[in-house]
Formats: C-alpha cells, structure tokens, sequence
C-alpha cells in the first residue's frame, strides 16, 4: 500500500478480542481512469463488519493466479499450486476488509466472498464499472505474525459430473438436436438458445449464483409468455406420459420455484446443494429433448430415483 501504511493499519480494533487468533479476509479491486488528484487521502468507509478503504498508490499480495487443476487419463484430480509474492501496479484500488477468523472462530467463506463482491457492486452501481473494474484477489491475513494466504480460484472436479459419451449414436442425437434447433420459427429458436445460454451460465457457476440461471433456462425454455408453471409442467407431463398431478406430485417443479421467489423476492441468503443443481440439469434436458420432439432418458427422474435425493431438504421446506 502507501509507503506509511500496512492493511493492520486499516483493521478496526473492535473486530476482535484476541489477534493473536484472528485473521482478515482482503478483497482487492482495481480503480480505472479516475482522476489521480482526487486521491489526495486515504478514505476508509466502515459498514457491517466490512471496512471499505479507497487509495492510490500499490498493493503487495500473494498472487495464486497461476494455481492449476490437472486431470491424469486415469481422472485423478490434483492441484498444483505456484504462489508468489507480487506488487500491483500504481493504480487507484478499491480494498474490502472483513473479519475471517474472530478470536479462533472461522466465519463462512462463501458468505465473506459473496459479502464483499456485493458492496464493490454497489460501488460500481452507484459510480460506475471503473469504481471496481475487476477482482483481483483475495487474501487472508493472520494478525498473529501478519503471514498472508491466498484465495486460490475456485475448482471444479469434473469427478462430480457424469462421464460423457462420445460414442457416434450420443454425438449424432446432440447433432440433430442443433438441427431442429435451427429449423425453428426465428423467435422460437432464439429463446430456446437464450436458454442455453442460461443453462451454459449455471453449470459455470455454483450456490445461488448456478440455481437463478438454470431456473431463468427452466423459464425461457418452457415459460415464454408467462411465469406460471404450467407449461414447464405439461412438457415434463409429454416426456413422461403422465397426468399433470403425477407430475406435480413427483417433480415438485412448484417447489422449486418457491425457493426461487423466497432468494429472490424475499431476500433468504439459502445455501444450494449440488444434488439440487444436479436435479435442475437433467430436468433441463429432459424439457429440451420432448420441446424439440426427442426422445428424452428420463435424466430428472434417474435424480429422484437416488438414495440420497430429498426435494424438500434440498428447498428447504422443514417437515
């Protein structure tokens, strides 16, 4: 940072009882085309648990961005880490400082990166892109001895997810699922791909983030002019050849829009399970296959089918 100032320097002393076992979580982002002039102070803004530091000048970090996961031809998962010690350019930033480890009690990660990519939003809703242009990274700093970790990028085991076949009778049905696709009516087939490009947004994404688009795939896909669930039922009712309260009753489709009207219109802060994301895929594919007049494999109904599979824990509906 400036030449006279350490991130301690920045830390609130009512954050913790004991530093000795305590940490922050850093979260940097860079400043672009600002008026260097209008940087004539260092300006700390405090909100809830989070302190906001706005400065010119560099920041010495440990950069994880070259840290890689590598996949063997056998599917073994390894991450190989190469972290180092580096210096930002001159340039205004953007610092974001909460509470990670509270006298030896570690906080929720997720809620703590989440946390402080909402207030650099608001930063850049009310000032504009430039105000928080990218995340550059994340840190955590041990008041102890001021040691600092990195937060390595987030990495998904491809272990996780079915094995792909690449077998000609598997890449010739996706084939002629693009065929039909580009045989639609113009607006038909710009909303089936804007669902794909939704669909394509939640498998790269995960938690609340992930649910919302495939949820928003489910709507452009199946809900066009309405958002009742309705047609988004009748096609699983035409994939499945069941009555509509066979569907209801087995797919819970209503359900999991509840969930998404309590995170988006009531604001719950609700933790996704994979198996949920997982569910909402294959209910994805199934509603694609049968409104493309495809055969479909029943995927929605294989995750129900699991052991471990319970609708209502997964939307949280206590029983």
């Amino acid at each position: 940072m400036h030449k006279t100032k350490s991130i301690p320097d920045f830390i609130p002393d009512i954050w913790f009882k004991d530093k000795d076992k305590s940490s922050v979580w850093l979260t940097a982002y860079r400043i672009f085309l600002a008026d260097k002039k209008e940087f004539n102070v260092i300006r700390t803004y405090d909100l809830d648990c989070l302190r906001v530091v706005v400065f010119y000048g560099h920041v010495s970090y440990l950069d994880a961005s070259l840290t890689r996961l590598n996949i063997d031809p056998n599917g073994k998962a390894e991450i190989h880490s190469d972290l180092k010690e580096n210096k930002t350019p001159e340039s205004g930033w953007l610092l974001i400082l909460q509470p990670f480890v509270i006298d030896g009690l570690e906080q929720n990660e997720p809620l703590i990166r989440m946390k402080a990519g909402i207030y650099a939003t608001l930063y850049a809703a009310l000032n504009g892109r430039n105000m928080a242009f990218d995340r550059e990274f994340d840190n955590i700093i041990s008041l102890k001895d001021l040691s600092t970790s990195a937060h390595s990028p987030t990495f998904v085991n491809p272990n996780s997810y079915p094995i792909p076949s690449v077998t000609n009778k598997r890449l010739d049905i996706i084939c002629e699922a693009g065929k039909r696709i580009e045989k639609k009516e113009e607006k038909e087939r710009r909303r089936i791909e804007l669902s794909l490009h939704w669909f394509g947004k939640g498998m790269r994404s995960s938690g609340v983030d992930s649910f919302v688009s495939y949820w928003i795939a489910l709507e452009t896909l199946c809900m066009p002019d309405t958002t009742k669930i309705l047609p988004l039922e009748k096609s699983l009712a035409k994939a499945y050849n069941m009555t509509l309260k066979e569907v209801k009753d087995l797919f819970g489709v209503g359900r999991i829009f509840n969930l998404r009207g309590r995170i988006l219109h009531g604001g719950e802060n609700l933790p996704i399970h994979q198996l949920l994301s997982t569910y909402m895929e294959n209910l994805f594919e199934d509603v694609l296959l049968v409104n493309l007049n495809m055969k479909t494999e029943h995927k929605a109904k294989s995750v129900i089918d699991r052991i471990d599979f319970d609708l209502n824990k997964l939307v949280h509906i206590s029983s």
